[in-house]
């Protein structure tokens, strides 16, 4: 849009010029709005506007948490049952799947990092659950990752 305003200005000058006399140039404008886009994320190439997105080849977790929680972790079919603490991130790589379930008093308190990029986790649990239960799978990784948030399970998925 503000493009055709510097390229009007040129082909017309007393046009926008008279119009906009009171106003930015095109060019300050230009600038600007680059300068905010790149104030909301650094990451965004000015050029192309994509972001890079973390690998799905593989899941790859870091959880924190903001004070002791108990949790039940399946990864690639294989479960622990950690007691997160805050001063001691919980790791871990799987090839297939990641499931995890805690307490739903304990909403708020988990923090997801997925393949270095932060996830946020489900605020309550799925209606009549007493525990906040969430999977990440090579089916959904790639959703996960874009949206940024992973849904409980049993809960409806956001639109």
């Amino acid at each position: 849009m503000f493009q055709i305003l510097l390229d009007t200005r040129t082909s017309n000058p007393g046009l926008v010029d008279n119009w906009f006399a009171s106003h930015p140039t095109e060019e300050a404008r230009i600038k600007d709005t680059q300068a905010r886009i790149n104030a909301i994320n650094p990451a965004v190439n000015a050029n192309t506007n994509t972001q890079t997105m973390p690998s799905t080849n593989e899941i790859s977790v870091e959880i924190r948490v903001t004070a002791d929680v108990a949790a039940t972790v399946v990864a690639d079919n294989k479960t622990s049952y950690p007691t997160i603490k805050p001063d001691a991130p919980f790791n871990l790589k799987a090839l297939e799947s990641f499931r995890m379930s805690y307490s739903k008093s304990k909403a708020g308190m988990v923090k997801l990092t997925l393949n270095g990029k932060p996830v946020t986790v489900p605020a309550q649990s799925a209606p009549g659950q007493g525990t906040i239960r969430f999977e990440i799978n090579k089916a959904n990784v790639a959703q996960v990752l874009q949206s940024g948030e992973v849904t409980a399970i049993g809960a409806t998925a956001p639109r």
